[in-house]
């Protein structure tokens, strides 16, 4: 059980990372099983109003420029939905509006709020502004991603492999993931728009030099063009993730043989209560009656007489003072044991070099024998979410004749 614990941690840490494992080229089943944490993870990230970078990023910064040749917020950029900011297919990052001055205005006035005071400190939240631009953002935990064992094989780093051996690939998994530590910035979208475009008799321009590059951006004899603005990025700094084990096909199938065998004798039991019931019900039928005639014939009220019945099972006696002592210990050991084992793998893992990733490293937080929590810290802030705006872009003119929100319909902004 403590290697299916490594493998799960390993196989989920691999989906998470911002790049692959020591391979660079995906099998089909990193494919199957990355595309369902995908789609979860972008169900999160979504239901908050942003859309989802992909993948993780290090450079997506306020005022970058994306270009797509086909409406992104109809899904139709190749392999993408709408609510994704892919850095794949079919994108790419044309120009970069200068907004650092921009910025820089805005949080002139936007001071961060002071540290959350502690007991009796009295501090207000205007106490102690502070000049920083990230701010941080709090997200729900992405859960019930369950996928089984056959289709991680190709997902395992070497840091496990170095931990275990005689791996089994036939365990099912249930992972969560928690986005732990996340900042954000922006700018606003008047002063976005502001660097952006040109309010002209003829309409809404787009702002030089961009409306004089479009004819090379667009494919020959294209009419539109759109192009994603990004108003604010959330970077995120460290994730926890929790792996669940659950048990392998063969498991499975005895435990539900156990139940239904265990079901059936249920069943068998009631059974035989309900013939003793109505035994007894028929036996007291009898003496009653028998009793009434002999009341009847010497006269008298008939007298209820109950029959023999087996005496019952003694109560236990109540534990001893030793025994609930040794009790209360060995929960508390219950208790520890997963942080315990955890601390040591952490320690073993930073004496062989293990928890070392290229993008950050990995610490063990608890483990048992079907479940592991662990948090991996990002060397760098990492762009997982954003916002921004999309403009429908005329070639011939550089006029802007449909903007919505990034990820929203056209017409809902």
């Amino acid at each position: 059980m403590k290697i299916r614990s490594y493998t799960a941690l390993a196989a989920a840490l691999a989906l998470v990372a911002a790049s692959g494992c020591s391979s660079t080229t995906k099998s089909s089943s990193q494919q199957l099983v990355s595309s369902k944490v995908v789609s979860e993870w972008s169900k999160t990230i979504n239901s908050v109003g942003y859309v989802t970078v992909l993948p993780l990023n290090e450079d997506v910064r306020v005022g970058d420029m994306y270009a797509y040749t086909s409406n992104p917020e109809a899904g139709q950029v190749v392999g993408r939905s709408a609510n994704e900011l892919s850095l794949e297919k079919g994108t790419m990052r044309w120009a970069s509006v200068p907004v650092i001055e921009s910025i820089k205005a805005e949080y002139q006035d936007r001071k961060r709020f002071a540290e959350t005071p502690v007991a009796g400190a009295g501090n207000s939240l205007m106490g102690t502004e502070t000049d920083n631009d990230l701010r941080n953002i709090g997200f729900g935990s992405v859960s019930s991603i369950t996928f089984s064992g056959d289709q991680v094989g190709g997902l395992i780093p070497t840091e496990a492999t170095d931990l275990s051996a005689n791996t089994s690939w036939q365990d099912a998994y249930a992972v969560t993931l928690r986005i732990a530590d996340a900042d954000t910035y922006g700018l606003s979208l008047s002063a976005l728009l502001e660097q952006m475009v040109e309010v002209t008799p003829e309409g809404v321009l787009l702002a030089q030099p961009y409306r004089n590059q479009l004819n090379l951006l667009a494919p020959h004899g294209a009419q539109k063009i759109y192009l994603r603005v990004v108003g604010e990025v959330a970077y995120i700094r460290a994730i926890d993730i929790a792996v669940q084990l659950g048990p392998s096909p063969e498991e499975q199938e005895e435990i539900d043989k156990q139940q239904a065998e265990a079901e059936k004798k249920e069943q068998k039991e009631q059974k035989e209560l309900e013939k003793q019931r109505q035994a007894v019900a028929k036996e007291l039928e009898r003496i009653a009656k028998e009793e009434a005639k002999r009341a009847e014939a010497e006269g008298r009220e008939p007298e209820l007489v109950m029959p023999e019945m087996p005496e019952a099972a003694p109560e236990p006696a109540p534990p001893t003072y030793e025994e609930l002592e040794m009790m209360r210990e060995q929960v508390i050991a219950d208790t520890i044991a997963p942080f315990e084992w955890a601390r040591s793998i952490n320690e073993s893992i930073l004496e062989n070099q293990l928890g070392t990733l290229p993008e950050g490293q990995l610490k063990f937080i608890s483990m048992s024998e079907d479940s592991v929590a662990m948090r991996k810290y990002f060397t760098r802030p990492m762009a997982f979410a954003a916002r921004g705006l999309t403009l429908e872009v005329e070639v011939s003119t550089g006029r802007v004749s449909r903007m919505t929100a990034m990820g929203s319909p056209f017409g809902n902004f």
